[in-house]
């Protein structure tokens, strides 16, 4: 399968590397990875990038910043690539992104690893992207309360082994409450939706919700979206 992430602009310093470029099934959507060496970070890379330091992660641990730094860096490459006026993406009060006029997207990060999906609005698309790194112990303590009984017994049984489809479900699921975000603007259970079905050799996964969020999303609606894993990793998407 042709990767999700196609690109086209890399880069690379001492703190952080990757590149931008498009999303395989939706040119209209864009996408920026990082990877970052947290040892190489220091707060001075906020005004080196042109990155608002806010004084919420001023007063984090390196971790948090070097996180953030790194994501609003991809947020802001992608926007300034876009010709957005403005490339600032603040955080609201739920800590999700408030992105310019014109543009929707969503951002992961996990252990080294930074990922931007952004699109324009008029191209009718919501990304939600979340990457996830297998733990295995962690899992099995939690499946329960991220699955319905139905879709764990079907996740035991999936494509892959039941550990990859449990991370995939927990992935799958945040890229879902993402993407949802702007319609819904609430969190969500884990039981709100189920993964039904799953295509490893398409790197497909599907998700119906099990209940009615509004108006617009009844109950049973489905939702499909994309995954690669590599490296213990499963990073998920959805447009």
């Amino acid at each position: 399968m042709t990767d999700l992430f196609i690109p086209d602009q890399p880069f690379h310093d001492d703190f952080l590397s990757g590149a931008s470029g498009h999303i395989a099934m939706a040119s209209q959507a864009r996408y920026c990875e990082i990877r970052f060496d947290r040892t190489r970070y220091h707060d001075a890379l906020y005004r080196q990038y042109a990155i608002d330091y806010p004084q919420n992660i001023r007063q984090a641990v390196v971790k948090r910043k070097a996180e953030y730094l790194a994501a609003r860096y991809g947020c802001a490459l992608l926007l300034r690539e876009a010709g957005a006026p403005h490339t600032r993406v603040a955080s609201g009060a739920n800590r999700q992104p408030l992105w310019p006029p014109g543009f929707c997207g969503a951002i992961t990060h996990s252990k080294d690893r930074a990922l931007v999906v952004i699109a324009p609005l008029s191209a009718g698309l919501y990304p939600g992207v979340d990457i996830e790194f297998c733990a295995p112990q962690t899992l099995e303590t939690i499946a329960q309360e991220i699955t319905t009984p139905q879709e764990l017994r079907y996740l035991k049984q999936g494509p892959g082994g039941p550990e990859m489809a449990l991370l995939l479900a927990f992935s799958a699921k945040e890229s879902l409450f993402k993407s949802l975000w702007p319609q819904v603007g609430r969190f969500l259970n884990f039981t709100s939706a189920s993964v039904v079905a799953i295509a490893p050799q398409r790197r497909e996964f599907t998700l119906q919700l099990n209940e009615a969020l509004s108006a617009a999303l009844p109950a049973g609606r489905c939702f499909y979206g994309h995954y690669r894993q590599d490296d213990s990793a499963i990073t998920t998407l959805i447009l």
